[in-house]
């Protein structure tokens, strides 16, 4: 049966991967692909050609032949929280849906959709942080903030093709959440179904305004949730000095977790929600353009207090996320100048695998988090 399942799967990927050509329209460059990596990409019309090199990187190499995009480019590797580079994470379903949705890519969405609903996916609707890359479960524990986006995606997606299949497994997602993943009109960070436990913190960077408010029409008590989310939002600011953000907010202390550095990517997902809540995010850019004109990058994690980096790697990530950012407070001026550094990171060594992909050159890793997310920045900008 699931070697019936694997070949059925196969087949739509290669349907996808022949579907249109990947190379560029003159205008985009002044010469096509080399023949190694003529690849073709589903709808891919109208791309940039970084896009499109991205786009034909993550099909190519990070597809796994059921659907699920590998945690890594490096697939024998293991990371953080001991997942596996062949293992799938929900994170990656959801922004792979995301870009699909962006880019009205029907074929990509649906690859996704199916690998969700048919592998990964509980009956009872939960859906697992991590699985392998056949789609069984490594954990029998929720993501919110991937239940959130993954069931986004799919409302949007219903918006966009009118298939209400979607839309059904959705609200099932949004159910599930409202049940599972909040308590006292709090979101929390996930649910272990194995032993019936919902954890007592929240990670902020997980309060996804925008598509708790987008589920609130299927499920209306969410809206409350995330009124309520968006209060503790507004009270994570670290200090007046700069714009970082506390992270963990613990139920039963009622307190905030204090922390030796900031992951300035939760910090901007969490300026990302304020924005997407009306809220601006005017000193948020002004660092960043700051770091950009005084350091010519920005880092991956700083001193929450002296403001120092405290890392000397870029992410490509933080990069894309600001990017997103930028966009949503309107200054497209900073998006590009962050899409400049973005693109320096890029993999283009025409002789390699991991030709326009964003992968570490010294150790070969490439995260599914930052190809994704520069996707996701790369259609915002570009569309």
């Amino acid at each position: 049966m699931k070697s019936r399942r694997s070949f059925i799967l196969l087949t739509i990927i290669f349907s996808v991967l022949v579907a249109t050509s990947c190379t560029p329209k003159e205008s985009d460059i002044s010469e096509g692909l080399p023949p190694l990596h003529k690849k073709k990409i589903g709808e891919t019309n109208g791309l940039s050609y970084r896009e499109k090199l991205l786009l034909g990187f993550v099909m190519r190499e990070m597809l796994s032949p059921y659907g699920g995009i590998y945690t890594n480019y490096n697939k024998n590797g293991v990371f953080e929280y001991g997942v596996k580079g062949r293992e799938v994470l929900s994170e990656s379903v959801g922004l792979m849906m995301y870009y699909a949705v962006l880019r009205g890519n029907k074929e990509i969405f649906d690859i996704q959709y199916k690998f969700l609903t048919e592998g990964m996916m509980t009956k009872e609707g939960f859906i697992p942080w991590k699985v392998e890359e056949d789609g069984t479960p490594s954990s029998y524990s929720s993501a919110t903030i991937d239940d959130i986006r993954i069931a986004y995606s799919l409302i949007r997606a219903h918006q966009l093709w009118r298939d209400r299949k979607y839309l059904y497994t959705a609200r099932k997602i949004a159910d599930n959440i409202m049940k599972y993943e909040v308590y006292n009109n709090n979101l929390v960070d996930c649910y272990n179904w194995e032993y019936g436990t919902k954890s007592n913190t929240i990670k902020l960077s997980y309060i996804d305004i925008k598509g708790l408010k987008a589920l609130a029409r299927y499920q209306p008590r969410l809206l409350t949730v995330a009124d309520m989310g968006l209060d503790l939002l507004e009270k994570s600011r670290y200090s007046s000095r700069y714009p970082f953000r506390k992270i963990i907010y613990n139920y039963e202390k009622k307190t905030f977790e204090n922390e030796t550095t900031i992951n300035l990517i939760d910090t901007l997902y969490v300026s990302i929600h304020l924005s997407e809540a009306g809220i601006e995010q005017k000193e948020m850019l002004d660092w960043m353009r700051k770091e950009i004109s005084q350091r010519d990058k920005i880092y991956g994690r700083y001193h929450p207090i002296k403001g120092q980096p405290v890392v000397d790697f870029e992410s490509a990530a933080v990069y894309a996320l600001g990017v997103q950012l930028c966009l949503r407070e309107g200054d497209k001026e900073l998006a590009n100048e962050l899409m400049e550094r973005l693109l320096t990171l890029q993999d283009m060594r025409e002789d390699t695998p991991a030709y326009g992909g964003f992968v570490d050159l010294l150790k070969g890793n490439g995260h599914s988090f930052d190809n994704l997310q520069a996707l996701i920045a790369m259609a915002l900008l570009y569309r």
